[in-house]
């Protein structure tokens, strides 16, 4: 643990709390006072004042009387707010050089405007060195989707949120894993503006072991007693506003508060997820049979798993035809050689299977999976299309994006349409097909028309 500093309360909260009144404004106050109530006096037993200067000085002695007690009570609020400022003051400074916690602020983008002392000793930076940066990156691989969720989840709420654990990348390059907490920061039209919260350690020994313990015995229970459910989102044609396909989505009803992203997460933390991948792979070939014959099935997969080149024995398996298939390999994972992904990619277009670059424009890797991988579709991510009616930057990123589509002879899907001005802004802007609950939501049953 850090040593403390000698840092002390301030002077007005170490005794006791007395107003102390500037005698010299009170004294000309009181000296005024006082001759004016001589004066009346004097009046009175010589008769010389008229009615009017005795109301006059009356007058001007209760004015004084009420200045003088609203000093006294003003400098005695004034006083005791110092000090109560002065007190919380001290109270946040003992406290950020006590605790080993490691208080932060951002902008609602995620950009860094405060970080408390700690964090040199928790990883290894000086504050000043992260103020202005992005909080994304400090994040370790695949971290990026977990804390837009949780950014996502706190805008929708309201609220924030308590003791999630992500894992973070250290100054020296290792990975740390901290447990984060964080309220929003609104406006006062409730706009959000920000993030305010606290980065701590874990007791990374221990809840590792427990937790890998936990997750293992969950991820075994769904592939050997089921669990895993598939519904299936509608992909329009922007033209012509029919059917040309649906993206297969795996839930866990028997875990609702468990999210998908974090059970394939998980799982492969514990070395089982291309097994969890590839059951889900498998349940939504099946589904495919609710899609019309003319539809594709859009699954998800990881690098790591496509990388084994046991998605094609689970597509030879099914019914469902191959040419129809179209395998998303998200963009927020990192891949370290493409070289490894390419024959199983190779292997998979000589029986049809069509390539994806899922939520491209977020992440990580950027732009770089669809340099390499030179996929089929290019998937705008939900932050892209968001609003894109109203933001003429998003508009012109997306021609660009269009362009390029159309030069390595690729089609644009635009994710996460919510209304029609955005559907109907992409598909002025030349994007092929769009998905999204304003279309249609995710359906674990029912055949798709």
């Amino acid at each position: 643990m850090a040593k403390v500093p000698n840092v002390r309360p301030p002077e007005a909260v170490r005794g006791k709390s007395v107003t102390k009144v500037p005698f010299t404004l009170l004294a000309v106050l009181v000296v005024v006072t006082v001759i004016l109530i001589w004066l009346q006096l004097l009046a009175r037993f010589t008769g010389r004042w008229t009615g009017a200067d005795v109301h006059l000085a009356w007058l001007l002695t209760a004015a004084s009387v009420v200045l003088l007690l609203a000093t006294v009570v003003m400098h005695r609020a004034r006083s005791r707010a110092i000090a109560a400022s002065e007190l919380t003051g001290w109270r946040l400074g003992a406290f950020m050089s006590a605790s080993n916690e490691v208080a932060w602020e951002t902008t609602a983008d995620g950009v860094i405007t405060f970080a408390g002392p700690h964090l040199k000793e928790i990883l290894g930076y000086e504050p000043c060195e992260v103020i202005g940066s992005n909080s994304a990156d400090l994040l370790g691989p695949g971290q990026f989707q977990r804390l837009q969720q949780l950014r996502a989840q706190a805008v929708t709420t309201t609220k924030g949120w308590t003791d999630q654990p992500l894992v973070y990348v250290s100054k020296a390059g290792e990975l740390t894993r901290l447990s984060t907490s964080a309220l929003l920061r609104q406006d006062r039209d409730g706009a959000p503006v920000g993030f305010t919260g606290i980065l701590r350690r874990t007791d990374i020994p221990r809840l590792e072991e427990t937790e890998r313990q936990a997750i293992t015995r969950r991820v075994q229970d769904v592939l050997v007693h089921g669990g895993l459910e598939i519904a299936l989102q509608p992909i329009i044609d922007t033209a012509t506003g029919t059917l040309i396909g649906a993206e297969a989505l795996s839930r866990f009803p028997r875990h609702p508060h468990i999210t998908p992203d974090r059970w394939f997460d998980e799982a492969a933390h514990v070395g089982l997820g291309a097994d969890l991948e590839l059951l889900a792979i498998t349940a939504a070939l099946t589904s495919a049979a609710r899609l019309p014959v003319s539809a594709y099935l859009s699954i998800n997969t990881s690098p790591a798993t496509l990388a084994t080149g046991r998605i094609r024995h689970v597509i030879e398996q099914s019914d469902w035809p191959a040419r129809q298939v179209i395998v998303e390999i998200t963009e927020h994972a990192s891949v370290d050689h493409y070289e490894d992904l390419r024959p199983a990619i190779s292997d998979l277009r000589s029986r049809g299977v069509r390539l994806a670059v899922d939520d491209a424009g977020s992440g990580y890797a950027s732009f770089r999976h669809i340099l390499e991988l030179q996929p089929d579709y290019i998937k705008l991510d939900r932050q892209i299309v968001e609003g894109i009616d109203r933001d003429p930057a998003k508009r012109a990123l997306v021609v660009a994006l269009v362009a390029f589509a159309r030069e390595v002879d690729a089609s644009i899907v635009a994710e996460g349409i919510e209304n029609n001005d955005e559907l109907s802004t992409i598909a002025k802007l030349g994007v092929h097909a769009a998905q999204g609950y304003h279309i249609g939501v995710p359906a674990l049953t029912g055949a798709l028309a």
